[in-house]
């Protein structure tokens, strides 16, 4: 799962709408960069 808080609702279906513009391997790598080394692999 992926968080991030915006001021308005707008901003917020900006940020989903360029997240699903993105390949998968670039998703991979937004949510890797959240996911603590100890919890990658479960």
């Amino acid at each position: 799962m992926h968080v991030e808080v915006f001021g308005t609702k707008e901003e917020a279906m900006r940020r989903e709408a360029a997240i699903k513009r993105l390949t998968r391997a670039k998703k991979q790598l937004l949510l890797a960069e959240e996911i603590p080394e100890r919890y990658r692999g479960l």
